[in-house]
């Protein structure tokens, strides 16, 4: 499963699955299919045929995809065509079955809107600050009240800082043997 977030709803997606198998590899020569669900619901999917989104009498529900090679298959899905706008959330569900062993499905959530883009910016930017907080230098300061720093990158500019204070709420004092500084992780 993969989210796949675009800021403009005339974009054109690529609709990508590969199918491995242990000891194989990619498998060629199979015919995978996709669907196109509108998440807002549980059973409005993409009519292929027509664009249009229905919960009954499609002409075509399941596309094949096309084959790359090396066990990838690919559709290209076009925001615009199927009148997408800012806001929408769709679920590609693929699925394939040779009859055989080659047995499998998996989606894929596709956001459209600048919201999107916002969201995944500050979920990086999280990602990033917990980074930061397991391997950078990280300081405890003496103080009424005392501080913590942890530090960025460059080892000297503070991201962010914690007043302290000792268990019954003075201040904190330096101590010989008592841990103060965490240097950046090697």
């Amino acid at each position: 499963m993969s989210v796949a977030l675009y800021t403009s709803p005339d974009m054109t997606v690529p609709l990508e699955l590969t199918i491995e198998q242990e000891g194989v590899g990619g498998v060629t020569g199979q015919l995978p299919s996709v669907r196109l669900r509108d998440a807002s619901t549980l059973n409005k999917f993409l009519d292929w045929d027509d664009n249009t989104f229905k919960t009954a009498g499609w002409g075509t529900k399941d596309q094949l995809l096309d084959e790359v090679g090396d066990g990838h298959y690919t559709l290209s899905l076009s925001l615009a065509a199927i009148g997408a706008i800012v806001g929408n959330v769709f679920v590609a569900q693929y699925t394939v079955n040779d009859g055989g062993d080659v047995i499998g499905d998996d989606h894929d959530v596709i956001l459209v809107g600048q919201q999107a883009l916002t969201d995944m910016s500050k979920l990086l930017a999280n990602a990033e600050l917990i980074r930061k907080s397991i391997t950078n230098r990280f300081e405890e300061f003496p103080g009424t009240p005392g501080r913590i720093i942890l530090w960025d990158d460059d080892g000297v500019t503070p991201i962010l800082e914690w007043e302290i204070r000792d268990a019954a709420g003075n201040g904190v004092i330096a101590s010989v043997g008592c841990p103060a500084k965490r240097s950046t992780a090697t």
